[in-house]
């Protein structure tokens, strides 16, 4: 799974001044949902259309009903632009219902200037190749677009029996790939299980909230 297929099935198309279309993939779906994180994707990619700087720097996105696979309505409203940020907020639409807002800040990434600063370290990882894949069962389907990993032990909280650390450690891409971009990371950000299920097991869909 490529790049280039992340970028067909986030595709978008411009229907007028400030709308935009797109067509919510079910290979993307936990159960009949849309992953959350693939949605993000979908709205940033259309604020990216809409706006004068095309990468994504904040994104803060509300999930207020459940959206589903097909089409999708998207309408921008253009907060401010500058001549280094620009601000945007696009709600997505589907059977005449708000499901999805997302308020974004973009800038152009190849321009920016100035000194950068990490105090704290990344946390600790296993290596990728010392890491187990997530075994996740057939309504799943994102799964079978994304690589996800986890460090060896955390995979029995699929198995019923988690570790109780409310927390998952490991690595997720695309298949067969090692090529990424900012909406694909933006998907990421969504594609890995829900930390919970390291406490309790996998006992229920757990729906993103922001």
């Amino acid at each position: 799974m490529s790049l280039i297929k992340f970028d067909q099935d986030t595709a978008i198309s411009q229907v007028s001044e400030l709308v935009w279309q797109a067509d919510l993939n079910i290979g993307w779906c936990v159960g009949p949902v849309p992953n959350g994180g693939y949605v993000l994707a979908i709205g940033a990619k259309v604020l990216s259309a809409a706006l004068p700087h095309k990468d994504p720097l904040t994104t803060s996105a509300y999930y207020f009903a459940p959206t589903h696979a097909g089409p999708i309505e998207c309408r921008v409203e253009i907060i401010k632009q500058s001549g280094s940020t620009a601000f945007g907020m696009v709600r997505m639409y589907q059977d005449n219902a708000l499901k999805v807002q997302i308020t974004a800040s973009f800038t152009t990434l190849a321009q920016m200037k100035g000194e950068s600063l990490q105090l704290d370290p990344a946390p600790p990882v296993a290596k990728l190749e010392d890491c187990v894949r997530v075994p996740t069962p057939d309504f799943v389907q994102i799964a079978r677009h994304t690589i996800q990993m986890v460090e060896p032990g955390m995979e029995q909280a699929f198995l019923g029996k988690p570790t109780g650390e409310g927390e998952f450690a490991g690595w997720v891409s695309l298949p067969d790939s090692d090529q990424t971009d900012l909406f694909a990371l933006l998907m990421f950000s969504d594609a890995m299980p829900p930390p919970i299920f390291n406490i309790f097991g996998a006992l229920s869909w757990v729906p993103t909230i922001e």
